[in-house]
């Protein structure tokens, strides 16, 4: 069984460079930083603006720091 980690910690250059394209499309990182600085900081809030599963948010902030 895959674990789905396994997607986000990928070794191979086109698969990381498509993941980072891809969450730079469904959330944008100009749009989520003025949404943590007007105070929008829950996971689950997040996810629900951008339509996007909960895990690719925390995927998301994780990786932009």
């Amino acid at each position: 069984m895959r674990n789905n980690n396994d997607d986000f910690n990928s070794k191979n250059p086109e698969e990381t460079a498509s993941n980072k394209f891809a969450a730079e499309l469904l959330v944008p990182i100009d749009f989520l930083k003025k949404d943590f600085e007007s105070g929008i900081r829950d996971v689950k809030s997040l996810a629900q603006r951008y339509k996007v599963s909960e895990e690719m948010m925390w995927w998301r902030i994780m990786d932009t720091g």
